[in-house]
């Protein structure tokens, strides 16, 4: 990876680990281009009572593991999107953001979610 892109450490369970980062980056860069979703838990001590239980079937797991691979996968995610989306898309010529079916609104609009490339 070339020595441009900024790498930095954050456990996205601390939501205040993840608006420490995000406001570093308004700080150091003025902006966000990409944001890389990667965090997951639930990996965190596999091997409880000396028996490995990651490959244990579902109903078999113990319930701090549900809480975790949630918590630290999917509202990390969330959280973190936020945070990206508040710098990526007042900012971009083009920026297409998800949304319920009643509540997205008409491309061009004046308060759309979503913008169009400047034609070459």
């Amino acid at each position: 990876m070339s020595d441009a892109i900024v790498r930095v450490a954050c456990d996205q369970s601390d939501d205040r680990s993840v608006d420490w980062l995000f406001e570093r980056i308004v700080t150091e860069q003025g902006r966000l281009d990409l944001l890389v979703n990667n965090a997951w838990g639930g990996y965190e001590n596999m091997v409880e009572d000396g028996r490995f239980t990651w490959s244990a079937p579902f109903w078999a797991q113990p319930l701090w593991r549900w809480a975790a691979m949630m918590d630290v996968g999917v509202r990390a995610a969330f959280v973190a999107s936020q945070h990206a989306a508040r710098l990526m898309l007042p900012s971009y010529p083009y920026t297409r953001a998800s949304c319920g079916r009643k509540q997205c609104l008409r491309p061009g609009s004046s308060t759309s979610a979503t913008r169009r490339a400047p034609s070459s």
